[in-house]
């Protein structure tokens, strides 16, 4: 899922203007940065976990999280 994501990132990344984008906010979380914040979460003895997504654009960290507790 998560390399689905960064190909959407990179091609929406590449058709949007920079000041289009510094004007909306959008700073999309490249996948290997995704990764390794995924990776610094320690699992816990309970399975219900709650991840605030800060970013909420198109889902990097959430993806990268998910395949990293699967």
């Amino acid at each position: 899922m998560l390399s689905a994501i960064e190909q959407t990132r990179l091609r929406v990344s590449k058709d949007t203007e920079a000041k289009k984008k510094s004007q909306l906010g959008q700073f999309f979380t490249p996948a290997r940065t995704a990764q390794f914040m995924a990776s610094l979460f320690v699992a816990g003895g309970s399975r219900e976990c709650r991840l605030l997504d800060a970013g909420a654009g198109i889902g990097s960290l959430a993806s990268a999280f998910l395949e990293e507790t699967e």
